[in-house]
């Protein structure tokens, strides 16, 4: 994440008061001007230290500002258990539920002194760390989801969203329900071809019966570069646990080797080409290097079938986002993901027109 300019105004101030009736005390003061990053999609995300801070408050510390009680809370308890095993992620310091003077919820865990694997989306930066990523990130990811998979706190199977292929595909229609598709100008025509897409993925859905629940364990989400910070010591650090649910190993590594196979940059088509070249055998580096390290047997059809359920999921969040949705990453993904889907279920889906 990088620092942006401009500060928080009167919610910093705010988020003083509700952080000090969250611990206990009286009043709290920040030691310095708190710094806003550019990073959270959705979260306004804050470093600061205080002044004087009782010891629970202590050093270098983030806050993650965000408009959804339910999902903030969820998302916080996930990282509270999950650090609670010793995995390597922020250690989470105190908690809000949007009824105090901030009006939204927050949640303040220890900032990580780290930077992330790639640093930015610059093509340049891509292409000059390329060689470093060959040959160190797949076993780093790797080693990464077999460590949060083996932890896989018990108690956050009530917690987080279970996602069978089933329950995944029921999820997906949810969100690309007739009445959000009605209120997505210009776009109605992508959201129905990708509810098509649904139905497709249901007629191959793997059962229940033949995954075998038992196989199920905590994953991320969201695991991918961007989202681990490494800290001077060389520990991969990792944050952002918004899309946590409890699945297959398969779900997770679906997702992290698509994202890692092909990074959403802004290039020309044959400079593209090349890069992609480069980047898929690295992507598919992931699941092998996790099968080593593991020792767990990876289902190939499974696999498959979660990776296409990620691109449906993937396009419907580029379908119905406002007109912010330009700016992420996954826009600039449409073709690719559009390929995969029309590759698993015969249906063709067209771009997001504006």
């Amino acid at each position: 994440m990088n620092n942006a300019p401009g500060d928080l105004g009167d919610d910093a101030d705010r988020l003083l008061i509700d952080l000090a009736a969250a611990v206990g005390t009286d009043s709290l003061h920040y030691a310095d001007v708190p710094v806003r990053f550019t990073g959270g999609f959705f979260a306004t995300v804050v470093r600061f230290r205080l002044a004087d801070p009782p010891a629970d408050l202590a050093g270098w510390l983030v806050a993650r500002l965000m408009p959804d009680e339910e999902f903030t809370r969820r998302e916080t308890q996930v990282q509270r258990l999950v650090a609670e095993t010793g995995f390597d992620t922020p250690r989470i310091r105190a908690f809000g539920d949007g009824s105090g003077t901030l009006g939204q919820t927050w949640s303040v865990m220890d900032a990580v002194d780290g930077s992330p694997m790639i640093d930015d989306l610059d093509p340049k930066t891509i292409l000059r760390v390329l060689p470093d990523l060959v040959a160190s990130l797949p076993r780093r990811m790797a080693a990464m989801a077999v460590a949060l998979h083996n932890a896989s706190p018990a108690e956050l199977r009530e917690v987080v969203p279970s996602r069978t292929p089933e329950e995944a595909a029921d999820w997906l229609e949810l969100d690309l329900d007739p009445q959000r598709a009605a209120r997505v100008r210009g776009n109605e025509l992508m959201v129905e071809e990708l509810r098509r897409a649904v139905l497709g993925l249901r007629r191959t859905a793997p059962t229940a019966d033949t995954l075998g629940p038992s196989r199920h364990v905590l994953c991320h989400g969201d695991l991918h570069p961007f989202n681990v910070l490494t800290t001077d010591d060389g520990t991969d650090v990792l944050i952002d646990w918004s899309e946590a649910n409890w699945a297959a190993p398969e779900a997770e590594l679906a997702y992290t080797s698509f994202i890692i196979g092909h990074p959403p940059l802004d290039l020309p088509p044959l400079v593209m080409s090349a890069v992609q070249r480069a980047t898929r055998p690295i992507g598919a580096r992931v699941v092998s290097e996790y099968v080593k390290l593991s020792g767990r047997t990876i289902d190939q059809g499974l696999l498959d079938w979660w990776t296409a359920f990620h691109a449906v999921r993937m396009l419907s969040f580029v379908a119905r986002g406002d007109a912010q949705i330009r700016t992420h990453p996954w826009f600039g993904l449409q073709d690719r993901l559009a390929a995969i889907i029309a590759s698993a279920t015969g249906v063709t889906v067209h771009r997001r027109v504006r």
